[in-house]
């Protein structure tokens, strides 16, 4: 499946630079800002429904990293969870709720 990542954009029109929103199956499914350009450090966040032992988010070291941790932490809360639960708050963060937020151009990624 295809994860984009969306820029964020916020309310005031200003976007952070290095900071995305990962879209997954038409679900934002996390957050990935750079936290520091000069040593390549990533946070990543999980969003949605997720079992109450998940690990909240993390740090890495690349951009890919950040988007795999957040795509495993969304797969794990995924089988862990109801799929009517899932769908119910899933639709709450539907990629066409991101596009009323702003620009919705993402960058593809296999």
């Amino acid at each position: 499946m295809t994860l984009i990542l969306v820029p964020i954009m916020w309310s005031n029109g200003y976007s952070p630079p290095d900071d995305y929103y990962l879209i997954k199956e038409s679900q934002r499914i996390g957050r990935i800002p750079r936290m520091n350009a000069a040593m390549e450090l990533w946070c990543w966040i999980p969003t949605g429904p997720r079992p109450s032992d998940a690990k909240p988010g993390g740090v890495v070291h690349s951009l890919d990293e950040a988007e795999a941790a957040v795509e495993a932490a969304w797969e794990r809360a995924r089988s862990r969870t109801t799929r009517d639960h899932f769908d119910e708050v899933g639709q709450q963060v539907r990629y066409g709720f991101v596009g009323n937020r702003g620009d919705i151009r993402g960058h593809r990624h296999p």
